[in-house]
């Protein structure tokens, strides 16, 4: 479950900064592959139901996670985002 967390954060991170351009072109198979992911964060995002958080503090915390300096371990990530899912289901 903290696998799919981690890899909805990136996603969301993804979609948001592709949200951002006004005339995306994709180039390479590596653009079109990332545009899916963010298009995927974004179905993910829509069927969690959750709605009420910080955009900047998602994309802070993927690029801390990938840079590895998180300050939430992975398994207290994992824990909230069950918790909220239950709390707005």
């Amino acid at each position: 479950m903290l696998k799919h967390l981690f890899i909805f954060s990136l996603m969301l991170c993804t979609a948001l900064s592709v949200r951002a351009q006004k005339k995306l072109k994709l180039k390479s198979h590596q653009d079109s592959l990332s545009y899916a992911l963010g298009v995927s964060v974004a179905e993910t995002i829509k069927k969690s139901g959750i709605t009420d958080y910080n955009t900047q503090i998602v994309m802070a915390a993927v690029q801390a996670q990938l840079e590895g300096k998180a300050i939430m371990d992975a398994s207290g990530a994992n824990k909230m985002y069950q918790d909220e899912t239950k709390r707005i289901n």
